[in-house]
C-alpha cells in the first residue's frame, strides 16, 4: 500500500513539472505575437529616425546661435527658447524609447512649451 502512495506522488510531481513549461511557452508566444508590442516597435523606429533628424537641426541651431553671439555679442532669445523646447523634445523621445513613459512625443502630443523665465 505504501508503494501506491509513492506512485501517486510521483505522478503529481510529473504533471506539475510539465505545466509551467507549457504556460511559459504559451506566454512567450503570446508576447511575441502581441500586436501592441509590435506597434510600439514601429513607433520606436519612427522616433529614432525623428531623433536623428532633430539632432541635425540641433547642430544647425548651435552653429547659428554661436554665430549670432559672435556677431552681436549676445545670444538670441528665440533661438534659446527653440533650443530649450528641442531639448525637451529629445527628452520625451528618449523617455519613450527607454520605456520610461508610454506617452508618444510630438506629433502625437503637444510640442514642449517654453517657460518665460
Amino acid at each position: 500500500m505504501k508503494e501506491d502512495a509513492n506512485i501517486v506522488d510521483a505522478e503529481i510531481v510529473d504533471e506539475s513539472a510539465d505545466k509551467p513549461e507549457q504556460s511559459e511557452e504559451t506566454s512567450l508566444k503570446s508576447r511575441l505575437l502581441s500586436a501592441e508590442q509590435w506597434l510600439r516597435f514601429i513607433f520606436m523606429a519612427l522616433f529614432v529616425m525623428i531623433a536623428c533628424v532633430a539632432a541635425y537641426v540641433l547642430f544647425i541651431l548651435i552653429v547659428v546661435q554661436f554665430l549670432f553671439a559672435l556677431c552681436t555679442g549676445k545670444d538670441d532669445n528665440r533661438l534659446r527658447g527653440f533650443g530649450y523646447s528641442l531639448s525637451e523634445y529629445f527628452f520625451q523621445i528618449f523617455s519613450f524609447l527607454t520605456y520610461n513613459t508610454n506617452n508618444k512625443p510630438y506629433p502625437f502630443s503637444d510640442w514642449p512649451t517654453v517657460d518665460d523665465e
